[in-house]
């Protein structure tokens, strides 16, 4: 008796599923070969900090000037004082306009129970796109500390984000950014 061949591939993939087969086929491939790989996971989500107005850092703005002092000696605030309330996590984002020539400062400071505050500048369109970081640890963040800055290279006036991140602790924290 002959068995039609779309009736004998049937069966031998049966044989094979049931473990029937006596020996393995050479070049083939086994149900992993099925299983899909799966796909990166996007980013996760930033969550936002609680927005809060500037009098509720006063404890936190004398500490910022003193930074400003020592590491942005001479440079103007530009813009008004950023202040959130930070659950571990939580991002307080800032944009700003650059000039070219000019060289800028970030200063973040948090309460005693952030443990780490992260300041992070990149390109407002695309925030994959990072131009500078705070490079410590603790609840201080400073990109563009002095001798240098963060100075903007290109011939036109843009935007960028200013990212202040509590990465671990919760409380207030403040930003803010300095222009020479």
């Amino acid at each position: 008796m002959q068995i039609p061949r779309c009736a004998a591939g049937c069966l031998v993939l049966a044989l094979a599923l049931a473990g029937c087969s006596q020996a393995p086929v050479a070049g083939a491939r086994g149900l992993e070969a099925l299983t899909p790989t799966p796909l990166p996971m996007p980013p996760p989500q930033e969550r936002p900090a609680r927005q809060l107005d500037a009098t509720a850092a006063s404890a936190l703005e004398p500490t910022i000037n003193l930074l400003a002092k020592a590491h942005a000696p001479g440079a103007k605030p530009l813009g008004p004082l950023a202040v959130a309330s930070f659950a571990g996590g939580d991002t307080l984002e800032v944009v700003v306009s650059v000039q070219p020539g000019k060289c800028y400062t970030a200063i973040g400071i948090g309460a005693p129970t952030i443990t780490e505050l992260d300041v992070v500048f990149h390109s407002q369109a695309d925030a994959r796109v990072v131009l500078a970081i705070d490079g410590q640890s603790g609840s201080q963040a400073i990109v563009g500390r002095a001798p240098a800055c963060y100075r903007w290279a290109l011939p036109v006036t843009s935007t960028v984000a200013i990212d202040m991140t509590a990465a671990s602790g919760n409380g207030l924290a403040a930003l803010q950014v300095f222009e020479r």
